[in-house]
């Protein structure tokens, strides 16, 4: 039940990144509404989860599992691969094509070193 429970919120992770990012695009690169709605939307669904999971169904606590990785994850991806970006284009590091990449990945990684640890 727990690597199910994980793949839920991987999944949701996936989604979410495209859809959240999607709609950031369709806002002209405006990140803030998105994320606030993010946020809304994920402390409604763990509000949900903290008065309701006592007598929740398995169906409805995986749907929710996926929701909230669909907002935290995405959120999470959102904002990490838009501040490797704009580090990425910074001045100082004009003539090095693979600047970005290299940003992003420092920024990925440290996250994924503090996600371990935790």
């Amino acid at each position: 039940m727990v690597a199910n429970l994980v793949n839920m919120l991987d999944i949701g992770a996936i989604f979410g990144s495209m859809a959240l990012g999607y709609l950031s695009d369709m806002l002209y690169g405006k990140r803030s509404p998105v994320a606030l709605g993010a946020v809304i939307f994920a402390s409604m669904i763990s509000f949900s989860l903290f008065i309701w999971v006592i007598n929740m169904p398995t169906a409805v606590f995986f749907i929710c599992m996926f929701m909230f990785g669909f907002f935290i994850s995405g959120l999470n991806n959102l904002i990490s691969s838009a501040c490797a970006t704009d580090l990425g284009k910074q001045e100082a590091l004009k003539g090095n094509e693979r600047a970005t990449s290299t940003v992003t990945g420092i920024i990925d990684g440290t996250g994924t070193i503090g996600s371990a640890f935790g």
